[in-house]
């Protein structure tokens, strides 16, 4: 698994950037030279010496697109959550009659689907939260 707790302490604790390539052979910040790239195919050492000096900016950027998307996930995985709460009743989820304990695929009364419930567990087991290893049905 990916420590991203690590990763952000060494994002934090890097040398301030901006830093941008020299002669393509370098990588600079404003004050220390980073990275030095001086052997190699000249097409390698402008791709590396790229990659590195955008490490700085692009690692903190995906660190926090990371840090939505996982907020995002905690949303819907509680969202889906509530809502399997709502559904492991005994009562159909179209109009609300007892179902007497007894599943069955549509509703007597109203004909709704009462699969809901089965279909949340699905998604809440193929949407690990961050530290939790992924499972699929």
């Amino acid at each position: 698994m990916i420590d991203i707790e690590a990763i952000r302490k060494r994002a934090e604790a890097a040398t301030e950037g901006p830093w941008e390539p020299k002669n393509w052979t370098h990588v600079v910040s404003n004050e220390f030279y980073i990275a030095s790239m001086e052997r190699g195919p000249l097409e390698a050492v402008r791709a590396d010496s790229d990659f590195i000096a955008h490490a700085r900016q692009d690692i903190p950027a995906l660190l926090e697109a990371l840090a939505a998307q996982v907020h995002a996930n905690e949303v819907l995985i509680s969202a889906l959550e509530e809502v399997k709460k709502e559904l492991s009743g005994n009562h159909c989820n179209g109009c609300g009659e007892s179902r007497g304990g007894e599943l069955a695929d549509m509703c007597d009364l109203c004909g709704a689907s009462i699969h809901a419930e089965e279909i949340i567990s699905i998604a809440l087991k193929s949407s690990p939260r961050l530290g939790e290893k992924e499972t699929r049905p």
